[in-house]
């Protein structure tokens, strides 16, 4: 849950980590860059650690918007990618020059474990050690497009199907009340502080609003500002 920096701490207690009955937006009104921007996460340490969980809601958001694509095309690209959430993963080092080194894709591996909690069980989410022949061709595709958002840091973009459905179906929710631990390793093995991404995703869903005019996340009973109760 995002908290602004502002509010007393005494407020926190009236907020729920369960997500609210508020009300999902339709995909094709969701903004990607609020969403990306959501869903992507910067390690407080030296050089760079960024993790982007990629859900399939962000590729149905992301084609909805894109008038030049046929709808034979989209629904064709969205069959693929409704089956996998994905972790897009760069790492690097920054010299006292200002040069960057990325880390290649099994230095990354070696040292990243991943977590996920709903507030009562965690689990362990892996990746799957093959991606799947009809992603890979789709990932090739992606990465001059994500070059062209990202510069360099998109090129060097690692991306990571994960295993995160079972028995009952998905694991990973967007539009629910849960953490996604992303553990990585320099070089050197030294561990870089856990890159946790908060879900649900605010960005899915329609904002409420407080008193004062600014939007309420999705995640909070009450605004921080004057306390007043928000709308379920």
């Amino acid at each position: 849950m995002r908290i602004p920096p502002a509010m007393p701490v005494t407020l926190m207690a009236l907020f729920s980590l369960d997500a609210l009955a508020v009300e999902p937006k339709n995909l094709k009104d969701v903004d990607i860059s609020a969403m990306t921007q959501d869903t992507q996460v910067m390690a407080n340490a030296e050089g760079i650690h960024l993790v982007w969980w990629i859900p399939p809601e962000y590729w149905e958001a992301s084609l909805l918007s894109d008038k030049d694509m046929s709808e034979s095309d989209r629904n064709a690209f969205l069959t693929i990618m409704k089956k996998y959430s994905m972790l897009a993963i760069a790492q690097a080092d920054l010299s006292r020059f200002g040069t960057v080194s990325f880390y290649d894709r099994d230095t990354i591996t070696k040292g990243m474990t991943i977590e996920f909690s709903d507030g009562k069980n965690k689990r362990a989410i892996k990746p799957v050690e093959k991606v799947p022949d009809e992603l890979g061709l789709l990932l090739k595709v992606m990465t001059p497009m994500l070059e062209g958002a990202l510069g360099n840091t998109g090129k060097n973009l690692q991306f990571f199907v994960l295993d995160d459905q079972d028995k009952d179906g998905r694991i990973i929710s967007p539009y629910v009340q849960s953490t996604l631990t992303v553990l990585l390793k320099e070089k050197d093995g030294k561990a870089v502080e856990p890159v946790v991404i908060e879900l649900p995703v605010n960005s899915l869903f329609v904002p409420r609003m407080c008193p004062n005019g600014k939007p309420a996340h999705v995640s909070w009973v009450v605004c921080p500002w004057d306390g007043s109760k928000l709308p379920k």
